[in-house]
């Protein structure tokens, strides 16, 4: 749809139509939260048996593995459907680069030193992975919303 606006030279719907998407992401996303964070064990009882005592660290990791996820898939489906938005404006280059140097130059970096110099182990990967969505989302959003201002149409 912001295609097809980008076609009739309708900023105002282009705006709309990226921006009501990013809304209506955040809100699914919010919910699907909600059960990676009341539930944790539900969901990985789906894959391993939780009352196994010999899988408690294991379940333990996945809990907080699900806790970190609740937060860092909202920045994801932010940066996921912007990412779609700017296609629709004929960009798709910058998405790519913006998510290779958020990944190498946040995610890895931030990721080891949590994991290593601080010694959070893999969630430290996982809050680095976080960090660099988030990142990724707030520049695509920044992009979306310079390309989309009215009377700078390409």
């Amino acid at each position: 749809l912001v295609g097809q606006s980008l076609g009739r030279k309708d900023p105002v719907g282009m705006r709309n139509y990226g921006f009501s998407s990013v809304i209506l992401s955040i809100l699914f996303l919010i919910v699907i939260s909600i059960i990676f964070y009341v539930a944790p064990k539900l969901l990985i009882s789906l894959y391993l048996n939780v009352k196994d005592p010999l899988l408690t660290s294991i379940i333990h990791l996945a809990i907080l593995f699900l806790y970190v996820a609740a937060i860092s898939q909202i920045f994801d489906g932010i940066r996921n459907v912007i990412t779609g938005a700017l296609r629709g404006l004929n960009d798709s280059k910058y998405p790519m680069y913006i998510g290779i140097i958020v990944m190498w130059a946040i995610s890895l970096p931030t990721g080891s030193l949590l994991a290593f110099y601080f010694k959070i182990g893999p969630i430290g990967f996982q809050i680095g992975v976080a960090l660099a969505v988030l990142a990724g989302a707030l520049i695509l959003l920044q992009r979306f919303h310079k390309k989309t201002l009215l009377g700078e149409l390409e």
